[in-house]
């Protein structure tokens, strides 16, 4: 397991690397895309194979909306019109009402099927959407390489502090792993490789604001690891996937990810314009 872990990070890395620093922005659009729709189908994969959740096969073809979806709110955000991005969201909203409407019976799961599909446009897509406008932002490429950085370091920080230091469970109910030692360490390791970013790549960053974002993004990492660890404790399964040897499902790489990434945009835009 560690063997193919280390592999698949040797192998995928500097592919990444080189492909969002040289790629322009229609290329990460189609690489957020991609991941999007990857994502989106390991979480209906968790979402609508609960136990005792008995999904009709009229029921099963509402997520095909969603990965409709991913294209139009991830090229949309490459476009930078939210009035697109807001349409999509509004025309899911349309066929899940309609759909309720049309299908919808006395003890049936339409209603449950719907907001599982809703959630899951917001989860996926709109928030990956954030990773484009920061990209395609005023010196995007590094932004996204320091976000990227800072989820990564959260991790390693969690994972040794938690190891060799951890006694206080966090949240046991919903990952037994993680400890609150772990969260201190995966905060004090995002400040401190933070604030070196911060020094050296982005002096447009405040000082005050910028240790503010280190530990919201921290925290947003860990609920977002949190909830799919949640999500994969009601489906019963360990990973949502098997797209990454040795690393599990895209989710399961990304989920800090898809808490920090709409947590940069909106402070980007709100002290950096």
């Amino acid at each position: 397991m560690l063997f193919h872990r280390v592999l698949t990070a040797i192998v995928a890395i500097p592919i990444l690397i080189l492909y969002i620093w040289k790629g322009g922005s229609f290329m990460f659009a189609t690489l957020i895309c991609l991941v999007s729709f990857i994502s989106l189908n390991e979480y209906y994969r968790i979402v609508f194979n609960l136990d005792g959740y008995p999904t009709r096969d009229r029921e099963k073809a509402i997520p095909l909306i969603g990965y409709l979806s991913c294209a139009v709110i991830i090229f949309g955000a490459n476009w930078d019109s939210t009035e697109i991005i807001v349409g999509m969201v509004v025309f899911n909203l349309l066929v899940a009402a309609a759909w309720a409407v049309f299908c919808y019976e006395a003890e049936s799961n339409v209603l449950d099927t719907l907001a599982r599909q809703i959630q899951g446009i917001i989860y996926v897509p709109l928030f990956l959407s954030t990773l484009v406008f920061i990209r395609n932002g005023k010196n995007g490429v590094t932004w996204i390489f320091f976000l990227l950085l800072i989820v990564a370091i959260g991790d390693t920080g969690a994972y040794f502090a938690g190891t060799y230091l951890g006694k206080n469970k966090l949240r046991p109910q919903v990952s037994p792993g993680k400890t609150i030692e772990g969260l201190i360490g995966a905060l004090s390791a995002i400040v401190i490789v933070g604030c070196y970013f911060k020094y050296h790549l982005l002096p447009e960053l405040p000082w005050i604001p910028g240790i503010f974002l280190f530990f919201v993004l921290g925290i947003a990492g860990v609920i977002g690891d949190l909830f799919e660890s949640a999500l994969k404790r009601a489906g019963h399964i360990k990973d949502s996937g098997t797209i990454l040897p040795g690393h599990g499902g895209m989710l399961d790489r990304i989920d800090g990810l898809l808490f920090a990434a709409p947590v940069l945009y909106y402070f980007h835009k709100i002290f950096l314009g």
